[in-house]
């Protein structure tokens, strides 16, 4: 059975919510100061280092030293990969046209199903982040 509730109990819970808040509040300020003062103490205890012009830009130009470095044996890795396999596949098509052709149409093969399967893995990352 549903209990009416009185109007003595209604003045009650009012009460007792009203009372809630307050001392939510009030501990809530509580909370603040303290946080504010020791936050204040900490900003005031460190010291703030700021680099010079010449410092920064050593730092500019030494990223980009390494960069640069980094990009040049990029190229020449790429470029000795690229010279071995045009050469491997200039002595298999003096040894076997047929090896030459086969290995042509794995190669397409094998870089369409790389493709599907990345493309279908996208697809599924974007439905199940976008449902």
């Amino acid at each position: 059975m549903i209990k009416r509730i009185s109007k003595k109990n209604k003045v009650k819970v009012k009460n007792f919510k009203q009372r809630m808040e307050t001392e939510n509040l009030e501990s809530q300020e509580k909370i603040i100061t303290i946080l504010t003062e020791s936050l204040n103490s900490w900003d005031a205890s460190i010291e703030l280092q700021v680099p010079h012009i010449i410092e920064l830009e050593q730092l500019i130009s030494d990223h980009k030293e390494k960069t640069k470095r980094r990009l040049w044996r990029d190229l020449i890795l790429l470029w000795m990969l690229g010279i071995l396999v045009i050469g491997s596949m200039m002595l298999i098509y003096d040894w076997n046209d047929n090896a030459f052709w086969f290995l042509q149409l794995l190669g397409v093969v094998g870089g369409l199903l790389f493709l599907r399967f990345v493309n279908r893995e996208s697809r599924e990352a974007k439905y199940k982040w976008t449902r």
